[in-house]
């Protein structure tokens, strides 16, 4: 970082995979010439934008939840029963 905040001109600071506002926020405060900060997908991750797209939101949901050790079928259930009635609602207004 010190090499950074040495640096004489503009930065646009490009890093692997993704960062959070808040860590965004603290290189724009640390850094005062810093113009940019943009995440290039992992390795990891290539392709997968291809596969989410292809889910609805009730199976994007559930691979969410799994993804983080959070699924619940309680929660998933609920989720399917919102999407429903805004569904619903969208259709009638």
């Amino acid at each position: 970082m010190g090499e950074l905040e040495r640096f004489p001109g503009y930065l646009r600071l490009v890093v692997e995979g993704r960062l959070s506002p808040q860590v965004k926020e603290n290189l724009f405060r640390a850094l005062p010439h810093l113009l940019a900060v943009e995440g290039t997908p992992s390795q990891a991750g290539e392709g997968r934008r291809e596969e989410v797209q292809d889910l609805g939101f009730v199976e994007g949901y559930a691979r969410y939840l799994e993804e983080r050790g959070k699924k619940e079928e309680a929660l998933l259930e609920r989720f399917a029963e919102v999407l429903a009635e805004v569904e619903g609602e969208a259709l009638t207004a």
